[in-house]
């Protein structure tokens, strides 16, 4: 998820994210009762501008935000060859903190000029654009694409669903609040988190909804604003709250299996691998059991965790606001490597053969070896970086702050 739009309800509490705790509860709690999708709305798609040209075929997908439903993290790659080049880049009227999809050749992202954007990914050129209702507002939420369709939630308070083809409006549903939480798509099923109000003390709620259509399946009423992205696995739903909690909710009721509570708000969205579910909360990284939420381990940054966990090859890699970029043992939570930027980490990292890439507010992309902790490269975008980056075919598509989407590769790729 984006920071940046989130930072007003950072600031305001940043004085809880101290000692965190791990509490169980579980079962029995019925799901709120459903409510009617709002009617179907279409608009046309806005005229497309023009980006500098490059021919290059792309095959490989990530459809949604940590690249699938159980939010691990791990790219399909492969990574660039030696220092990338700029391949081209896409300016928007806006900072670009959302982490974008790539799906058939096209890469799908949103700007804080309140558009959503649909760009060639061989060349940069605009296939479409889509202009949610709150003109002038950032759109914070990253895309998830499924079965020709896109799917991405607004200030405005509405999720849409458009034609990935054409950016035609589908349908969008109306919560109570901005939705910050980047959707995922499993089985026909949208699961996002809604924000409730407009501050971090509000409630908010966890939304199932049928991708054909709209229509709501189930809906969870939380304690606080949900602005993670909720991750699916083996039929059980897991994603953290404003109000310090982690849940896991049945895919099919809506109802809770456990909740774990913390001290401090929980933007990190959790990562499960191997019947585990880690995230960032508070100060810190945690592992806790999938299937009873006894914690495992603990591991302490010493600053806020804002980013989302990747979990490849029995390590877990998280950024922190200390302005680190962390590597931990998955099963006992021990160090293995600390690697330091010069401004705070909260975006969340991705891992492709060996490689680990993130941003930080420095500006700066970074790609590390995963073994030793070592810089391969890094790249200055000229903007802080809270977006999370794509790694595809030897390309990796990042969004920064000075507004544009960048392309980065090798020339002889």
């Amino acid at each position: 998820m984006s920071a940046r739009c989130l930072e007003f309800a950072v600031c305001a509490t940043v004085g809880l994210l101290s000692t965190v705790l791990i509490s169980c509860s579980g079962g029995g709690q019925d799901p709120a009762s459903g409510t009617e999708a709002p009617a179907l709305a279409v608009t046309e798609a806005p005229t497309a501008t023009a980006a500098p040209a490059r021919s290059r075929a792309i095959a490989a997908s990530v459809p949604m935000f940590r690249g699938g439903p159980a939010h691990t993290g791990e790219h399909p790659g492969p990574g660039p060859t030696g220092t990338p080049t700029v391949l081209w880049r896409f300016e928007t009227d806006g900072a670009v903190g959302t982490s974008p999809a790539v799906v058939d050749g096209v890469v799908y992202f949103g700007s804080d000029d309140s558009f959503l954007y649909a760009v060639e990914v061989e060349n940069g050129v605009q296939r479409w654009r889509f202009e949610t209702d709150e003109k002038d507002r950032p759109l914070s939420s990253s895309p998830a694409v499924a079965d020709g369709v896109v799917f991405f939630g607004s200030n405005d308070h509405f999720l849409y669903a458009v034609e990935a083809s054409s950016g035609v409006q589908r349908w969008r549903f109306e919560t109570d609040g901005p939705v910050f939480s980047p959707p995922t798509v499993v089985d026909g099923i949208v699961y996002f988190g809604g924000f409730g109000g407009n501050s971090a003390g509000d409630d908010g709620d966890l939304f199932a909804l049928e991708a054909d259509g709209g229509r709501q399946r189930w809906r969870f009423a939380t304690e606080g604003p949900v602005a993670s992205s909720p991750a699916v696995v083996d039929r059980v739903v897991y994603f953290s709250t404003f109000d310090g909690s982690v849940y896991s909710l049945d895919v099919e009721s809506g109802r809770m299996r456990w909740r774990g509570e913390t001290v401090g708000p929980l933007l990190s969205s959790p990562a499960v691998a191997d019947g585990i579910v880690y995230f960032g909360g508070g100060l810190s990284l945690f592992a806790v059991e999938a299937e009873s939420n006894l914690l495992r381990w603990r591991f302490d940054t010493g600053a806020p965790v804002m980013s989302s966990p990747a979990v490849v090859d029995g390590v877990v890699y998280i950024g922190s606001s200390d302005g680190s970029m962390y590597a931990v043992d998955a099963t006992s939570g021990n160090l293995r490597w600390r690697f330091e930027t010069d401004g705070e980490v909260g975006a969340s990292p991705v891992v492709v053969e060996g490689v680990v890439y993130f941003g930080s507010f420095d500006h700066y992309l970074y790609a590390v070896a995963t073994e030793s902790g070592e810089q391969r490269w890094r790249f200055d975008t000229h903007g802080q970086v809270v977006s999370s980056p794509v790694v595809v075919d030897g390309i990796v598509f990042i969004g920064s702050d000075d507004g544009h989407l960048y392309a980065l590769g090798s020339a002889d790729d």
